[in-house]
């Protein structure tokens, strides 16, 4: 099927066959290493996801959450949530990971799954820095690469965020590695 013109392009839904095709296109130049037909794959990608959960989704956990959401704001909002059942204290190293996850999530609604950014990402490093790669990174690899540039950090300057956004590069990791 063919791109609608601009003339063409209406509030009118979308055929099935049309988003289909976007996606098989998206899927075959997602993950490029030069060009912008990488680029638009990928956001072709994001919008369909995001259509897909829109249309899935009655939920109100789901609302966006605003830029201004950081890690601290996630720490604070863990800590004014009720106690875990059985009056037991999280450790700090729970509480480290409820922030991590929180911050992930609102990472993911600021800037999209880890994947897709990463994958953008590493486009973007395989291209510039092809003729110093013996291969392109993948995008699970650049979660650590993230993770090296935390702990880099901390040696410089310690700072609380440091840690948190560490295990949030290790859940994306995780996730870029596909387990």
């Amino acid at each position: 099927m063919t791109n609608p013109s601009d003339s063409e392009v209406s509030n009118e839904r979308l055929p099935d066959d049309y988003i289909a095709s976007v996606e098989r296109d998206a899927r075959r130049y997602q993950g490029q290493w030069t060009g912008s037909a990488g680029s638009l794959a990928a956001h072709c990608m994001r919008l369909l996801k995001e259509r897909k959960r829109m249309l899935e989704s009655t939920r109100d956990d789901l609302t966006p959450l605003g830029s201004a959401d950081t890690a601290r704001d996630a720490w604070a909002r863990y800590h004014q949530q009720a106690r875990p059942a059985g009056g037991d204290t999280p450790s700090s190293a729970e509480q480290l990971l409820n922030t991590a996850r929180e911050t992930v999530r609102a990472r993911r609604q600021t800037y999209g799954p880890c994947t897709e950014h990463f994958a953008r990402t590493v486009g973007a490093i395989n291209a510039i820095f092809a003729h110093k790669l013996r291969e392109p990174f993948t995008a699970a690899e650049w979660a650590q690469v993230m993770i090296l540039d935390k702990l880099a950090r901390e040696q410089e300057r310690s700072h609380p965020d440091n840690p948190v956004d560490s295990a949030g590069y290790a859940a994306c990791w995780h996730e870029a590695a596909g387990r």
